[in-house]
């Protein structure tokens, strides 16, 4: 009785945690089209206030700048965040795994 009471606890907490993921992954979602967007107007208010203006092509040069900067800082990041030690033990099992092959043959 407490086996099936255990089972049916965890079977509860399991798809609470299902939907507290899909709303977590919907406001992500949602954040990053906000933030899309957001750059997009930006943009826009910037390319509509200096298009007539001498200084249009300064503004799209340092716009251009800046997303480079903020690709390089992402890029800067995301390489820092996967260091090289993903899938250790993986990759230690597939290396035994090459091995065995090499040496039955």
């Amino acid at each position: 009785m407490q086996h099936f009471l255990f089972l049916t606890n965890c079977i509860t907490v399991w798809q609470q945690e299902k939907k507290r993921l899909r709303r977590v992954m919907l406001m992500i979602a949602l954040a990053v089209i906000s933030g899309v967007f957001f750059v997009a107007v930006v943009t826009a208010v910037i390319m509509l206030l200096t298009w007539y203006t001498p200084y249009r092509y300064v503004a799209i040069t340092l716009l251009l700048l800046t997303y480079a900067l903020g690709v390089g800082l992402a890029i800067l990041r995301l390489s820092r965040l996967s260091d090289g030690e993903s899938f250790t033990a993986t990759r230690a099992e597939l290396a035994r795994d090459i091995a065995l092959f090499r040496d039955s043959t």
